[in-house]
C-alpha cells in the first residue's frame, strides 16, 4: 500500500542494487525509507528475475536532480 515500498520490492525482484535506484537511494539518505518496514508477502525470491535488462544508465542520469 506504499509506492515506494512497491518500487523496492519490484527493484529487488529483478536484482537490482539500491545505488543503482535513485528514488530508493535518496529516500534513504533522507530517512524516509529503512528496509525494516518492509514486508514482502511472496514465494518470489529477491534477484529471481536476474535475466531482467535494464535501460541504458543515461536515461535515469536525464532525470533533474530536484525530481528524484
Amino acid at each position: 500500500d506504499d509506492a515506494l515500498y512497491t518500487d523496492y520490492a519490484i527493484a529487488k525482484l529483478l536484482g537490482l542494487e539500491d545505488e543503482f535506484n535513485p528514488l530508493i537511494k535518496k529516500a534513504k539518505e533522507q530517512g524516509i525509507f529503512t528496509e525494516d518496514m518492509l514486508e514482502l508477502i511472496s514465494d518470489i525470491p529477491f534477484g529471481y528475475l536476474h535475466d531482467f535488462k535494464f535501460p541504458a544508465p543515461f536515461i535515469l542520469n536525464r532525470i533533474p536532480a530536484p525530481l528524484i
